[in-house]
């Protein structure tokens, strides 16, 4: 072991102790008011916390209708809040992203067509310039002929 005082902390270009771990440094901006009347406008949060106050809700009445004591009924009723929000929340988060990426792709395939669209068409009007340049050249070839 070391025995040196404070052999074990890295200070090379760094602070002689670690970070104090408190509030302040968590949430360095503070906690704000406005910070959770902005979680229903987040995507998901809504969808997620009206099904889990509802399956909360239906868990908790049947926990007392079940011959439970209050305190087990609002035991359920938080714990089914808090599982079906969270695991709704997850779900609807992996439902957007997959829609997410299948929209990239769709985007991504109608790139690529608009190019071999592009492509066709640059390639037909390069046939038509040489058509109309071959035109040309028999039109003059003929004027010169005939002067």
């Amino acid at each position: 072991a070391n025995l040196i005082p404070g052999g074990t902390q890295h200070t090379a270009g760094g602070s002689a102790s670690p970070p104090e771990v408190n509030w302040t440094n968590a949430f360095p901006g503070g906690i704000k008011w406005k910070d959770f009347a902005d979680l229903p406008r987040r995507p998901c949060m809504r969808e997620s916390w009206l099904q889990g106050i509802g399956w909360g809700f239906a868990l908790g009445g049947l926990r007392a209708i079940w011959r439970g004591s209050v305190w087990t009924s609002c035991c359920w009723a938080s714990g089914g809040f808090i599982g079906i929000s969270s695991l709704s929340y997850v779900y609807c988060k992996y439902r957007r992203n997959r829609e997410k990426e299948g929209m990239m792709r769709a985007v991504e395939v109608l790139n690529r067509n608009e190019q071999g669209v592009n492509r066709k068409r640059e390639k037909v009007r390069e046939e038509r310039r040489a058509e109309k340049e071959k035109e040309l050249d028999r039109k003059f070839a003929e004027v010169r002929e005939k002067s």
